[in-house]
């Protein structure tokens, strides 16, 4: 043991003395700075876990068409409403598509058998181009007058090869090109009449007058080649109290008359028409003023009226135009009129021995008119006739007969008078004008009557 012992420290310091020789080095290099650098690990501690990051790309999916095995006409599609519904006058479009299934092919649509002003054109900003608009105005009159109020057009949408992949898919799809049939249906004008004016006639009409004006309207659709021509309907509306007013409004209606120089409606262009008519206060007499409850107003200056005027195509017109018109009163108490029709001509036919007793009557257009009639005195005429008048129903109007027995002697100088007579309507204390109606008589070429042989001629 002892032996052992001693072996292994001369060993061991033999290893020393080799290690720390004569060159004097260090057993381990930089030790130093060794022990400075394991001062530095421990002083900064254990290190903290890494973070390791990925970046994953996502690719967005791409619709891809899987080209078929073989090429048949159902590799084309034309895709548009079998039915497309126009009117007269209006602009509308249609979406036309045309595409082909196979990759790389790419189509163009035409239109065959296209009315005039229709167009089939591709759509703007079509960067798949396969997109068309089929785009028309059908002009008015395309259905006729005497039809359903609707017109069909059959037309088709043809398709060519515009881009392929290589020749042999184009021959091929040449070969099956097809066509799709399109109904375009066309309806009646739907437009309905507009623009209503009325011209030349003031807000303010004299009592007494004749004003000629004009109604115009734009009428789409209907010009002078139509066998419709439109209407004009004037009307009251029935409306006689607005609220705010003091008075009533009146049918102003009744005075209105057709131009008798232009009765027909006259076509100006551009679907315009004018109306020619007249609003007559001299021949058709004015009512009076009405209070709020419907009592005559005797100091009125004004009578108030309204009308309504529409015109009309074939079933639709333009909106109510209402006027309001006043008339001043010039004239305190409408006229009388005299209705001589009972007296059977204007200039009466007298026989000797003929006995006449014909009627005639005097109106007043105010129904609480009275009449005073001025006859005239026939005692020195032949055969003395007689005119008598007495009132009817009312005081406004006066029923008047004739008597004449002529003589079988009369002589026909005799027989040519001139009758004059005269007729004035009064109401609420004023007074109209005098209305003056005179008779003629002559000598008819007949022979005498109830007369015995030999009478003077």
């Amino acid at each position: 043991m002892k032996t052992n012992f001693l072996f292994s420290t001369i060993a061991l310091t033999a290893l020393v003395l080799s290690a720390c020789g004569e060159q004097n080095k260090n057993p381990v290099k930089d030790l130093s700075q060794l022990r400075e650098k394991g001062s530095t690990e421990v002083a900064r501690g254990p290190e903290k876990p890494q973070i390791l990051t990925e970046t994953i790309v996502v690719e967005k999916p791409v619709a891809v068409i899987k080209e078929q095995s073989t090429v048949s006409a159902d590799s084309i599609v034309i895709a548009a409403s079998p039915y497309m519904t126009f009117s007269e006058g209006q602009k509308s479009s249609f979406e036309v598509i045309g595409q082909s299934l196979i990759p790389g092919v790419r189509l163009k649509l035409s239109g065959k058998n296209l009315p005039a002003g229709a167009e089939l054109v591709a759509a703007a900003n079509n960067d798949q181009k396969d997109r068309y608009v089929l785009t028309w105005t059908p002009a008015y009159n395309t259905v006729s007058a005497n039809s359903n109020q609707s017109k069909e057009i059959k037309i088709k949408i043809a398709a060519e090869v515009a881009q392929a992949p290589n020749e042999k898919i184009r021959q091929t799809l040449a070969s099956l090109l097809k066509e799709k049939e399109v109904v375009l249906v066309v309806t009646k004008n739907q437009q309905a009449p507009m623009d209503l004016k009325i011209e030349n006639l003031s807000e303010v009409v004299q009592e007494d007058s004749i004003t000629r004006f004009q109604v115009t309207a734009t009428v789409p659709g209907v010009d002078d080649q139509s066998t419709q021509k439109p209407v004009l309907r004037v009307s009251f509306d029935g409306v006689t109290m607005t609220q705010g007013n003091s008075f009533r409004e009146l049918d102003g209606s009744r005075h209105i008359i057709a131009d008798e120089n232009k009765k027909d409606a006259e076509y100006l262009g551009n679907f315009k028409w004018k109306f020619n008519l007249v609003f007559d206060t001299k021949n058709i007499s004015v009512q009076p003023a009405l209070n709020t409850d419907g009592s005559v107003n005797a100091s009125a200056e004004t009578s108030h009226l309204r009308l309504s005027f529409k015109v009309y195509n074939e079933v639709l017109s333009t909106p109510e135009t209402v006027k309001h018109i006043q008339i001043a009163l010039i004239k305190s108490v409408e006229a009388p009129r005299f209705d001589v029709s009972g007296l059977a001509q204007e200039t009466l036919e007298l026989t000797p021995g003929e006995k006449l007793k014909l009627s005639f009557t005097v109106k007043s257009a105010n129904a609480k008119g009275k009449i005073k009639m001025e006859l005239p005195n026939l005692k020195s005429v032949v055969g003395s006739p007689k005119i008598s008048c007495v009132a009817a129903l009312s005081s406004a109007e006066q029923n008047c007969q004739l008597q004449w027995n002529v003589p079988c002697a009369a002589k026909d100088a005799d027989l040519s008078q001139e009758i004059s007579m005269s007729a004035v309507a009064t109401a609420n204390g004023r007074s109209s004008e005098i209305v003056k109606y005179t008779l003629k008589t002559v000598r008819s070429a007949k022979e005498k009557m109830n007369c015995t042989t030999g009478a003077k001629k």
